[in-house]
């Protein structure tokens, strides 16, 4: 694939001495340490559901004001103990506004369903080393994306107070237009590290490295 362009930020410690406040009940298999980073303990008990909604915002800095809100309505099932499937319907929001008079725009969209697939080769909680293998498909009919992960994890300590995880991520995307298709890759790294401070909360810190061609 031809790279048209290339952008490198790279985002050290984006999440230092964050806190996670966990429910006061037993720990569920696809509990989230990380923001960026998948875990390889992130599948569901076989026959278990899950519904949970993501909402992510984007804003320019720049001249006007811009913002974005991509909303994601997600359910999850537990086919096995090791491989967990999800359904997502994708939303968008737009404002814009450039000022010096210019007309602002307002736009809400239909931004297609998404297909996740998790499987759990070797769980962290039995094995030296955990690996999970993600895959996901997102479709609107104008575009196609794709996205796979490679999931490691590994525990120290007692009651694995320590977490450590990196994750290596490829991404593809189509969009198909009148004048032709046009093609963009992503490649991404993401690492964490986590303590436990009790059985509610948890401190780490995570580094993503990401790469568009």
């Amino acid at each position: 694939m031809n790279s048209k362009s290339m952008k490198s930020p790279i985002t050290g410690a984006c999440l230092v001495a964050a806190a996670i406040a966990a429910l006061p009940s037993p720990t569920f298999a696809d509990e989230r340490m990380f923001t960026y980073s998948y875990e390889a303990v992130s599948v569901l008990p076989k026959g278990g559901w899950e519904f949970e909604q993501w909402i992510t915002y984007r804003g320019d800095k720049g001249e006007g004001t811009f913002a974005r809100w991509d909303l994601r309505e997600e359910i999850e099932y537990g086919v096995t103990d090791r491989y967990t499937t999800a359904l997502y319907l994708n939303f968008r929001d737009v404002h814009s506004d450039p000022g010096g008079g210019a007309e602002s725009e307002d736009d809400f969209e239909f931004r297609g369903v998404s297909s996740e697939h998790k499987y759990q080769l070797l769980n962290p909680r039995t094995k030296p080393l955990g690996v999970l293998l993600y895959g996901e498909v997102t479709t609107e009919g104008s575009f196609l994306e794709l996205e796979q992960k490679l999931v490691l994890q590994k525990f120290f300590g007692e009651d694995e107070r320590w977490n450590a995880v990196f994750n290596a991520i490829v991404e593809e995307e189509w969009e198909y237009e009148s004048s032709g298709t046009e093609e963009e890759m992503a490649l991404e790294f993401t690492a964490g590290l986590s303590y436990k401070l009790n059985s509610n909360w948890a401190v780490g810190v995570e580094g993503r490295n990401h790469r568009v061609f």
